[in-house]
């Protein structure tokens, strides 16, 4: 039921947007997506390391876009993250 429903945008549910900072256990550091080069040097609280998590479908999708920026989050045929349109 949950493959059926997900695979199709939801009318019913409303769209939820939430604010969140990744963190990366790797480097310390908090995600940050700065024009296209993604990178995980932020500081806490840094503007851009705010990201907006935003649902609008039954499921587990979701869209993570840079709050300053507005790019969002993305991974490319070499599975790099960048940032695009």
């Amino acid at each position: 039921y949950v493959r059926t429903q997900g695979a199709m945008t939801d009318q019913l549910s409303r769209r939820q947007v939430r604010v969140y900072q990744l963190y990366s256990r790797t480097s310390g550091k908090h995600v940050q997506i700065q024009g296209k080069r993604v990178s995980a040097t932020a500081e806490d609280g840094n503007l851009y390391a705010r990201l907006f998590v935003e649902t609008d479908t039954f499921g587990s999708r979701v869209r993570i876009r840079g709050a300053e920026s507005g790019l969002y989050l993305c991974m490319n045929r070499k599975g790099k993250l960048v940032g695009k349109v």
